[in-house]
């Protein structure tokens, strides 16, 4: 009774004292003590009159034991409900630029996951990104679980994060290019691609060139055909975007100490203060709009957004001084040179904690390396343990985008180098959490019984929806490889009946002979009809009429039809 109120019982020495002290109180002459029956029966005795027997109850006594023994059964049951019900959520934002990559990766470690899992991301740009994660407004606490972006933090934030008493990690997952796009019509070009050096750039981003047919464009290409004083429309992002610190960092830095060139005078960042006469747009699918929908434009966007939207790319003039594409360029070898390099004074630093502000992929060495490329990162709390068993979800979740580059290059990326794979799992391996890790079952391995534990991320599952986009994106493949070698045909200047399988061609022709009896015997069925109710036809008429009644109610069988048919003929 004490522990069920919450009292501790006390102890064996003090009970002993006790019943000394009841023994030696005085009671009136012919009382009779009482007699205690426990657990055990006694037989005879606890039947007698000055007896306290446990093996004795009300109804009350009984029934309110029943209803706690069943309240205690399903304070249980709701318990392990709870428990198997409970959904991790895990929920991030920042930089549009992989967010297909997020969206797709989230999708398919839910369903490979056996416990439940709601993970989402907003893709609002790295400058909300960022500014959600510190959470300035917010007491301090971050809105989200992670952000990411694909510049790092800089001085200003990493010291507006850091004075609060907190840490963080950079955690840089894939490698991106910033493409330059334009929107001049292919008739102008004369079949060539248009193509512009750095100082050429950075002149018309600064609205200091603003017609596509000035001198210093056309030197360089002078296929060009444009309309006289044609204007260029500078399309920029409207909001914070580590595209715009990622382009603008590279016009201010590529053009020191070059001669001729003026320098960028806009400075670089998130946000600057862009000339007069630009065009806002927001988010890369707002520059992409633009794009599309107004000629002569130009303006910068992730390069695989831009190029499985098929926008048209401009070929820059690399440290190099080749002109390419990000398509023809080799955007892994930047962040090669940066992985060579850890610890050096203006790359990655040794330990994760510290400023990244100084991290740069821009203009690296190399003949095919393109020179706007950028890390894309994930923003991570040292210190997960407030977020449960979620801190282990984002982890998990960070290891399998690595773990599966093929997303990286589905989505135009490139894949990090293997010593900063290594770098960012030793970086993991320091965030602190208080939930249970997750294991990875691969799909081509079976781990029996592991595989089943409820903090598994096993390959062997997966959801119907992504099979049946793999089936699609197969189809559609090779349907997009048939069009192209018919295009390939036909610009060659026709096709050679080789080209076609003579069974296809077969059963066309089968099935258009088929058509064709079938609207014959129609049309005569038709004609006699027609015939058969003129005046002085009607028994033929009823006749014709009470037969095609009896066929349409399915009384006349296929065999006498034929007959009938073949006798109106």
């Amino acid at each position: 009774i004490a522990e069920e109120f919450s009292f501790v019982r006390v102890p064996a020495s003090i009970i002993s004292y006790n019943n000394v002290t009841l023994n030696s109180l005085a009671l009136a002459s012919g009382t009779t003590p009482y007699f205690i029956e426990g657990s055990s029966t006694q037989v005879g005795t606890g039947a007698q009159e000055f007896v306290i027997s446990q093996k004795r109850q009300s109804f009350a006594d009984y029934d309110r034991n029943l209803i706690y023994s069943q309240l205690d059964a399903l304070s249980a049951r709701i318990s392990t409900q709870e428990a198997s019900s409970h959904i991790e959520t895990l929920y991030g934002s920042g930089t549009t630029n992989p967010s297909r990559l997020f969206w797709k990766a989230m999708a398919l470690m839910q369903d490979q996951a056996s416990i439940p899992l709601h993970l989402s991301y907003r893709a609002v740009g790295s400058g909300t990104g960022i500014s959600e994660f510190i959470g300035a407004d917010n007491g301090n606490v971050s809105y989200t679980h992670f952000g990411s972006g694909d510049i790092p933090f800089n001085s200003e934030d990493y010291s507006s994060y850091t004075a609060s008493g907190r840490q963080f990690v950079h955690i840089p997952f894939i490698v991106g290019a910033i493409g330059i796009f334009h929107s001049v019509p292919a008739a102008d070009l004369g079949g060539h691609r248009l193509g512009l050096d750095p100082c050429s750039l950075a002149a018309v981003m600064s609205r200091r060139i603003t017609t596509w047919d000035h001198p210093d464009i056309l030197r360089q290409n002078p296929h060009l055909r444009v309309p006289a004083n044609q204007p260029i429309n500078v399309v920029r992002r409207v909001r914070g975007s580590s595209s715009t610190a990622g382009v603008t960092s590279y016009l201010q830095n590529v053009h020191l100490g070059a001669a001729g060139c003026p320098a960028w005078s806009l400075g670089s960042g998130r946000t600057i203060t862009w000339p007069q006469g630009t065009t806002p747009a927001q988010g890369s699918g707002g520059i992409a709009s633009a794009l599309v929908n107004t000629p002569y434009s130009i303006s910068y966007l992730d390069a695989g957004f831009g190029h499985d939207n098929n926008l048209e790319e401009i070929s820059l003039k690399n440290r190099a001084g080749r002109f390419l594409t990000s398509k023809e360029a080799d955007i892994s070898a930047a962040g090669a040179q940066a992985a060579a390099t850890i610890g050096q004074p203006g790359s990655i630093p040794s330990q994760p904690t510290s400023s990244w502000a100084n991290v740069t992929l821009n203009d690296r060495d190399g003949q095919t390396t393109w020179p706007i490329t950028a890390f894309s990162y994930f923003y991570v709390e040292k210190d997960l343990r407030r977020f449960n068993q979620t801190g282990e979800v984002l982890k998990a979740f960070i290891k399998f985008i690595m773990d599966h580059p093929s997303l990286a290059s589905e989505f135009r990326f490139s894949k990090i180098p293997q010593s900063i794979y290594n770098y960012n799992i030793a970086t993991l391996n320091s965030i602190q959490t208080s939930g249970t890790p997750f294991v990875f079952e691969s799909s081509s391995t079976t781990q029996a019984g592991v595989g089943a534990g409820p903090y598994v991320i096993s390959g062997k599952r997966r959801g119907y929806q992504d099979l049946a986009l793999a089936a699609a994106t197969s189809n559609i493949t090779t349907l997009q490889s048939s069009v192209a070698s018919l295009e390939a045909s036909s610009a060659a200047g026709g096709c050679s009946c080789k080209d076609y399988d003579d069974s296809d061609v077969k059963a066309i022709a089968n099935v258009a002979a088929v058509f064709g009896v079938l609207a014959f015997v129609i049309s005569v069925i038709v004609a006699i009809k027609v015939f058969c109710c003129t005046p002085g036809h009607r028994g033929g008429a009823a006749k014709v009429e009470r037969e095609s009644n009896s066929v349409s109610m399915g009384v006349m069988p296929a065999s006498q039809m034929e007959i009938k048919l073949s006798e109106k003929v």
